[in-house]
């Protein structure tokens, strides 16, 4: 009789899911209809406060190689056209090099009435310098989700081959201008920008380290693994080699996942805060996942019964490389784990080359 009432309420879960899963989509479709025909734009735009074109989108410029470096900070809700990318020198004339782009997203424009490639969240791409040049004047155009797009943009960047200086001047309208100081350091191909040094932010990330162990995520994991040195029974050597393994095991997770960041970047060059979420397959991917997992939960299937305690038999024993498959488990499962001054210290590294 019980069982026959869960699978009664397992079934009407999943009918409620799939009902509100309905809704939602004829929602969003009906709120997309209403924005199309104009009967509610002004609501919207006299609701939502914009930022400014220098907020929205952020040019940060590097010098690598010889080559100019031109990173794209765009704001969540913002995005840069690809097509509207034009590149003038000194003399003001169209240059003609066409630099390698990184992937974008596709939109359906309505002005133009047809699919634009455009980049949310950051892009990056480089001009070849020679010794002649003395300034690049970069033209782009952005625009909201919400509806507002910006008047095209011109944003100059000025060389001083004897300092290594570069100077960009932002031009948003004719009444404002913007000037910051921007240092480059050709020996290094690094970046000096005021108040922003690789020291502090290695003092950032050595300082969120730290509070990172004591998160509720992460501090469990330590001590269940301390414990069980402690439990080993083993010489003293032997818990310090055991030690050594585990450790080991957590600086090849971190490298594993920094090559596939630095693989991400050379193949597609967007990569940023949550570039992975700007892909309709991943998004549609997961979302089907959820679905999955909960009638999972529901009690309709089940999946994955042969690979349950895969993990935890590979840290069983008292051999090295039960420690060493500890300490792989243990970032993994540590992975989803953040602390104050983390989020500085990666964004650092996800703007810096391979």
């Amino acid at each position: 009789m019980i069982n026959k009432a869960l699978k009664k309420f397992s079934y009407l879960c999943s009918l409620q899911m799939l009902t509100l899963a309905i809704a939602l989509f004829f929602i969003s479709n009906a709120k997309a209809s209403l924005v199309e025909n104009n009967s509610i734009d002004t609501v919207l735009f006299e609701k939502t406060e914009f930022l400014k074109v220098n907020e929205a989108f952020q040019l940060n410029p590097i010098i690598e190689d010889d080559q100019l470096v031109l990173n794209w900070f765009i704001a969540p809700g913002y995005y840069l056209y690809k097509n509207r990318f034009k590149l003038f020198d000194h003399n003001d004339d169209l240059i003609m090099y066409k630099p390698s782009y990184a992937a974008g997203g596709l939109i359906y424009d309505e002005y133009y009435k047809k699919n634009l490639e455009v980049y949310y969240g950051y892009t990056k791409f480089s001009v070849p310098l020679n010794i002649s040049t003395k300034k690049i004047i970069i033209e782009s155009q952005g625009c909201a989700d919400a509806g507002l797009c910006y008047p095209v943009q011109r944003q100059t960047i000025f060389f001083d081959s004897s300092e290594s200086v570069a100077l960009l001047e932002e031009k948003f309208d004719k009444h404002q201008s913007i000037k910051k100081d921007v240092k480059f350091n050709k020996k290094t191909n690094s970046m000096e920008i005021k108040n922003l040094s690789l020291y502090v932010v290695l003092s950032f990330a050595f300082l969120g380290g730290l509070i990172l162990n004591l998160m509720p995520c992460v501090f469990p994991i330590l001590s269940i693994k301390i414990l069980n040195l402690a439990t080993l029974g083993a010489t003293h050597n032997n818990k310090y080699l055991h030690g050594l393994a585990y450790t080991l095991g957590i600086l090849l997770s971190f490298v594993l996942i920094g090559s596939l960041l630095m693989i991400l970047r050379d193949t597609g060059e967007s990569l940023g805060w949550g570039f992975q979420l700007q892909s309709p397959i991943f998004v549609g991917f997961i979302v089907y996942l959820f679905v999955l997992i909960g009638l999972s939960l529901s009690g309709w299937f089940t999946f994955g019964n042969n690979i349950m305690g895969w993990g935890q038999k590979t840290t069983q024993g008292n051999d090295l490389s039960s420690s060493f498959m500890t300490g792989l488990l243990a970032t993994v499962v540590a992975s989803p784990c953040t602390a104050p001054f983390m989020g500085t210290a990666l964004g650092f590294a996800l703007t810096q080359s391979s």
